[in-house]
């Protein structure tokens, strides 16, 4: 007698998934890990509230091979990258219609320092590392890199994959 999922016909793998225990089990930790990154509580509650759904919508591609916290967390990181992606388009559609740039102050036409990084620095390290103005430089940087050499460095550094993962 057969026992297992040939016998139901279910998926084991969706078996594994339970969306109703996602925001009991995942939800501070999801929501704390946003907030880490965006340092705005309204914006982190609606990356997760997006995380949460975007993974209702796609539980049925869900392979199982990573734990459901960490396919979360990595559908949270990209709904993050998006954010920061689309709060650059905006400040630079601003500097289109003649806002400033938040950079011009920082970097001289050779894209130097205007000041020394002590001066910009207001608290820790830690937390001006954080604030989404040093986001904002970085995606505006990464956006004058060849489109190769920027997917490398998002991959690597704002995604954490390996050299291995990347290649």
């Amino acid at each position: 007698m057969m026992t297992g999922p040939e016998t139901t016909g279910s998926d084991p793998v969706q078996e594994l998934i339970d969306p109703q225990q996602w925001v009991d089990q995942h939800g501070d930790y999801l929501f704390r890990y946003a907030l880490h990154l965006v340092r705005r509580a309204d914006v982190a509650e609606d990356l997760v509230q997006d995380t949460l759904l975007a993974a209702w919508r796609g539980r049925e591609r869900y392979a199982g091979a990573a734990k459901e916290r960490s396919w979360l967390t990595a559908i949270l990181k990209r709904k993050v990258i998006d954010w920061l992606r689309q709060t650059v388009r905006e400040r630079n559609h601003l500097a289109e219609i003649g806002a400033d740039e938040p950079t011009d102050d920082m970097f001289n036409g050779a894209g130097k320092w205007r000041n020394k990084l002590k001066r910009w620095m207001s608290g820790s390290p830690a937390e001006d590392v954080e604030r989404i103005e040093f986001w904002t430089v970085i995606q505006g940087c990464a956006n004058k890199l060849p489109s190769r050499l920027r997917e490398v460095f998002v991959l690597w550094h704002l995604e954490e994959q390996t050299g291995k993962e990347i290649c």
